[in-house]
């Protein structure tokens, strides 16, 4: 599970990276403004998306830290320090990826959104929404009261799962993006609005993957071969939440793929962060 090895790297910091200089500069560097188009689709976006960004807060979140990491790295790029960093024992991935830790810690956010309260408060709010939508949801009829509570719990658990998978794999995907984008411009501004468009694109592309198969396809494929209503209703949500991990799993391994090639990583410079090499080259 490459996106739960990326995700605990990043969020344990490891004395390693801690005690680097160059984790020490860029976490205490101001944080660059917000793209001017970011700032604009806030605006008229939190109105509508209000709910949804609480509960998917890492999704959200992402965004920002995406965008941070590749201006920071960009930022490094234009100055020249990073072909200097490209020469220490670090290499440039080693560097890149460093900088990108610091980049998420200097925000704090990651810290806060890990905390008991952080899942609790999400949990509540998950608890509300499903609530309140189970009884359109669910196309079985309960024999009591048991049966319906029972199958509450057991689908709210699985919604649980799925939003782990989603802060999981929306922080390494924030830090795959931002370690990509300033390999393909240079300039700051526009490496944090290529991470930006591209998170965002991932991120809506994915949801709606599972959407269209998890909701609309696999329900009328399980009534096609005759799958009693009980067993659909405890199938459901488990197909669901494995067809979101496969997805974003496999966006993972793909970016992580493209990170190497483009900072020519070799199998000792990944080691050396506690990760895992992959050995396919694309193109």
């Amino acid at each position: 599970m490459l996106g739960w090895r990326l995700w605990r790297q990043i969020s344990r910091y490891t004395v390693h990276i801690l005690e680097n200089p160059i984790h020490r500069r860029i976490v205490g560097q101001a944080a660059p403004p917000l793209p001017f188009m970011l700032e604009c689709a806030m605006l008229f976006l939190v109105p509508v998306i209000m709910l949804p960004a609480i509960v998917f807060t890492s999704a959200v979140y992402g965004v920002r830290w995406a965008t941070l990491i590749s201006q920071s790295i960009a930022r490094e790029q234009v100055t020249g320090r990073f072909d200097l960093l490209a020469l220490t024992p670090n290499g440039s991935f080693g560097s890149a990826w460093v900088m990108a830790c610091g980049a998420i810690q200097r925000t704090g956010m990651l810290y806060v959104l890990e905390t008991p309260f952080s899942w609790l408060l999400r949990g509540f709010l998950m608890l509300i929404v499903f609530t309140s939508v189970a009884i359109f949801s669910l196309d079985v009829t309960f024999n009591n009261q048991t049966d319906a509570i029972i199958i509450s719990i057991y689908t709210f658990a699985i919604l649980m799962c799925a939003l782990l998978i989603d802060h999981v794999h929306s922080v390494g995907l924030s830090v795959m993006i931002g370690l990509l984008a300033p390999t393909y411009t240079t300039r700051t501004a526009d490496a944090g609005l290529l991470a930006l468009t591209v998170y965002t694109m991932l991120q809506l592309t994915t949801y709606a993957v599972v959407g269209l198969f998890g909701f609309a396809v696999l329900p009328d494929l399980l009534v096609a071969l005759l799958v009693s209503p009980m067993i659909r209703t405890l199938l459901l949500p488990i197909v669901r939440v494995v067809l979101l991990f496969t997805v974003r799993e496999l966006v993972v391994i793909y970016l992580w793929t493209l990170v190497q090639q483009q900072y020519h990583a070799e199998k000792q410079d990944v080691n050396a962060v506690d990760l895992p090499a992959t050995t396919v080259r694309i193109g």
